[in-house]
């Protein structure tokens, strides 16, 4: 579909869309060589579309490539002046427009002029988009069929990607191998920064793997951001996976605030099965469907065949945390993820467990950001909701302990003799007697009896 012969009735389109560093930029390379090598009188012609200015510059050379006389003093617009070349030319071209991640570049302006309206048209032409944004697919009017949207590469693929430039030694384990591209689920740029990183610290592929698993989220996203040599990114580019992901961040939270806000929701619950009610309401329904497919145009989610749910992507999801904590904003949207799980999710019980079961997951998943909840009831609430469900669910021990740090959190905040401190010891008393410690259940039998018959005495007087 991208030679300029692929439709002789029309000037093909082609977008490649997908997650940033999922491979798009060397897919369109290889389907540059391609091209060249097949068809030997065609033009092939690539322009960056970071921006207007790499788009301007990169028309440039095109016009200089067609020896069209360019005068610098001259106010003509150069980018229509090889618009127009292309549109006459009588040879065969393919033009690629790398890194189109930017809608509103190429949406329809007061201010500015689209840079759709500079696209060539020509029947002995072809132009290929690669982009981060299914968005931009929208705004270019490119047909369904033409869209090709990339996931990640095959096992086979991964593999040879993972060990180019790595010697034998480093390739000492089958396992580790296949183990660690799972942990990077096959994605281009994080393999090729993770050979880097081999490359230059003359790891193995099972210590690199290790080292990953041992590491906290904190250390896991500083290997992601280290910078590593690659001549297929441009020089003013940063190449880090994190850093990639978080330029795509950065144009949602300018176009989309909302979409936004529920990715800085997403990035505290458990990546597979994010349940749609989770998500913070809005008034407008419209919004909300717009947000969510600004998330999904981008490749952060993926939505469920059941549609009424999401999956993330586990290490865009280490990355907006990371990003989160650079921020300063970790304490006021985790605190908003406990609001919505003390309105949303109901007190567990065997009868309503179809209600929370599939929240529990995700409870557990954003309690580790414990710490930054300020508010002491609404964690102890959160902590208490959570035990209940793992004790029915039989996970005593993981019960027993949310539960002790509710209590805990109850007490420093109202008292040992508030009258709800009992209903928490009473779940205390409930793991115990399934867990069979009958000193544990005299020692809280003990303190129930002289916290209620204080309170009791407190009621009389």
């Amino acid at each position: 579909m991208i030679p300029p012969t692929a439709d002789e009735d029309d000037c093909q389109q082609t977008v490649i869309s997908g997650l940033g560093g999922v491979g798009k930029t060397q897919i369109a390379l290889e389907a540059a060589f391609r091209v060249r090598a097949r068809y030997r009188y065609c033009h092939v012609f690539w322009v960056p579309a970071i921006n207007t200015t790499t788009f301007e510059n990169a028309y440039r050379e095109i016009g200089r490539g067609l020896n069209i006389q360019i005068d610098e003093n001259d106010k003509a617009d150069i980018k229509l002046v090889v618009k127009e070349a292309l549109s006459q030319i009588s040879d065969n071209w393919l033009l690629i427009i790398d890194n189109a991640d930017d809608a509103t570049l190429f949406g329809e302006t007061r201010e500015v002029t689209s840079l759709k309206d500079y696209l060539p048209f020509n029947l002995k032409g072809s132009i290929l988009f690669t982009t981060r944004n299914v968005e931009v697919s929208q705004k270019l009017d490119v047909r369904k069929e033409d869209i090709v949207h990339l996931t990640e590469m095959n096992q086979s693929e991964a593999t040879n990607m993972l060990q180019k430039g790595l010697n034998q030694r480093q390739m000492d384990d089958a396992q580790s191998l296949r183990s660690l591209l799972e942990f990077l689920t096959n994605l281009p740029l994080a393999i090729k920064q993770a050979s880097a990183y081999m490359i230059k610290t003359e790891m193995t592929i099972s210590q690199y793997l290790d080292y990953c698993r041992r590491s906290s989220d904190e250390q896991l996203i500083k290997l992601l951001s280290k910078n590593f040599d690659d001549r297929a990114r441009y020089e003013a580019t940063q190449n880090p996976i994190a850093t990639t992901w978080l330029i795509s961040f950065r144009t949602i939270l300018r176009d989309n605030p909302l979409a936004a806000s529920y990715l800085r929701f997403m990035v505290f619950l458990a990546e597979k099965d994010i349940p749609k009610r989770l998500l913070p309401p809005t008034d407008d329904e419209f919004d909300a469907c717009e947000a969510i497919g600004t998330l999904k145009a981008y490749g952060f989610i993926n939505e469920r065949e059941c549609g009424d749910a999401y999956d993330m992507h586990r290490l865009v999801r280490l990355a907006m945390q990371n990003w989160m904590r650079k921020e300063g904003e970790l304490q006021t949207h985790i605190t908003t993820v406990m609001q919505r799980f003390d309105v949303e999710v109901p007190s567990p019980i065997f009868s309503n467990k179809d209600k929370w079961t599939r929240c529990l997951p995700h409870m557990t998943m954003a309690l580790k950001f414990q710490d930054h909840v300020l508010d002491r009831i609404l964690l102890s609430s959160i902590l208490q909701k959570t035990a209940c469900g793992l004790f029915i669910l039989g996970k005593y021990r993981d019960a027993k302990q949310m539960n002790q740090k509710a209590l805990d959190l109850h007490i420093e905040a109202l008292g040992d003799e508030h009258p709800s401190t009992l209903e928490i010891m009473d779940m205390s008393l409930a793991i115990a007697a399934c867990e069979e410690q009958p000193a544990e259940i005299e020692q809280i039998n003990s303190q129930w009896l002289s916290i209620n018959n204080n309170i009791m005495k407190k009621l009389r007087r």
